[in-house]
């Protein structure tokens, strides 16, 4: 077996070549200034639910999460850029403070609302986890407004039901862009960020994921970015992941992409999730694309950024193809969220180690194993 310096070596290299190649396109423990957090029981609903296809108040988790014992507080998007404020780009912002003094972790997932494995990983999260050191930051479904509709380029059913042992649960499953109605501006024939030089299709100014750090007076898309960029300096945010998933067709699928600054520790990362039996790939940023999260989060605050990709299968475009995303025989949905519950434990463990003094630990979520031998369902 080779030596885990040679192959972090190995890695890096391959890490820094790919960069060239430019392949991947794709503090303090009180809230934050103007972020009065609610105080929240365990176990209720952290909103109404909405769209219910079975009626009967049953809760989805596209639109709500049940808070567990960990979470100490709720904020919103709006607390952070108040032009969102009961409008469809709002979204619950959960925060669970372990009470002692340690760094601040912010996950966020849905920023495509069809990447299901990072929504279900992120409330399983909020219903679960329980911090033991530092404070977590969770934002389980950044796209509402994705939510709230089906792409119609690629339809996929709207909902899916999980009998989960706290009773029936819908998972939402949305579209990857914002509303071309909540917008508030026509899609150009291209669209460029303002710092790359990549010319995209228009639809993409809807893309959050091309939208960083954002702006006060832009569209919906850019404005939602904004508010994760104050949450970021704000909370004084040490180390931040985004969860996505990818085509299993995808050059993207299994990988962890990592801001420069912090390629060390998506070097051991990769190494501990290969000991789980998950085989991710090594990205970093690149300097050519602009706009996503690892990136410019990174580079516009002190936070380590990171973004991991599971493949899901609903992603392939052919609208014809019928996928059980619970039970697909390849990435059944146990396997995605187990993975990136693994490189969140893995992501804080590594970024705790390497800063000495403030580390960020979590108990209560399931391992990769657990999932495997229990199932998704043991912990909805």
């Amino acid at each position: 077996m080779i030596a885990r310096g040679a192959r972090a070596i190995s890695l890096l290299s391959i890490a820094l070549a790919a960069a060239l190649a430019s392949c991947v396109s794709s503090g303090g423990l009180g809230p934050g200034a103007g972020a009065a957090v609610a105080p929240v029981s365990p176990g209720s609903p952290s909103g109404s639910p909405s769209g219910d296809p079975a009626g009967g108040g049953l809760l989805t988790l596209g639109s709500d999460a049940r808070p567990g014992p960990g979470v100490t507080g709720l904020l919103w998007l709006s607390d952070y850029e108040p032009s969102l404020r009961d409008g469809p780009g709002d979204s619950r912002v959960f925060v669970l403070d372990s009470g002692k003094p340690g760094a601040t972790m912010l996950v966020v997932a849905g920023t495509h609302a069809n990447e299901i494995a990072g929504m279900t990983a992120a409330t399983v999260l909020v219903e679960r986890a329980v911090p033991a050191e530092g404070r977590l930051i969770v934002v389980p479904k950044l796209n509402s407004s994705g939510l709230s509709y089906v792409d119609g380029a690629n339809p996929r059913p709207s909902w899916i039901r999980v009998e989960a042992v706290s009773g029936t649960r819908y998972l939402k499953y949305g579209a990857r862009l914002v509303h071309p109605a909540h917008q508030g501006r026509p899609d150009p024939e291209r669209y460029a960020h303002p710092g790359s030089r990549e010319s995209l299709p228009g639809e993409e100014q809807r893309n959050i994921n091309r939208a960083y750090p954002g702006y006060e007076d832009g569209p919906l898309a850019q404005r939602v970015a904004l508010a994760v960029m104050r949450i970021l300096e704000r909370e004084r945010v040490d180390v931040a992941v985004d969860m996505h998933e990818a085509r299993p067709s995808s050059k993207l699928k299994w990988i962890i992409v990592a801001n420069p600054k912090n390629l060390d520790i998506a070097v051991n990362v990769v190494f501990d999730l290969e000991d789980k039996g998950i085989d991710l790939k090594l990205d970093r940023s690149s300097d050519e694309f602009r706009g996503l999260s690892h990136r410019e989060w990174g580079d516009g605050s002190a936070a380590a950024a990171f973004l991991v990709e599971t493949p899901n299968p609903a992603q392939e475009s052919d609208p014809g193809l019928v996928v059980d995303q619970l039970r697909d025989p390849l990435f059944p949905l146990w396997k995605r969220v187990g993975a990136h519950l693994e490189a969140l434990s893995s992501i804080a463990a590594n970024y705790s180690a390497s800063s000495g003094a403030k580390a960020v630990r979590f108990e209560g979520a399931p391992d990769y194993e657990t999932l495997e031998r229990l199932g998704l369902e043991s912990f909805l």
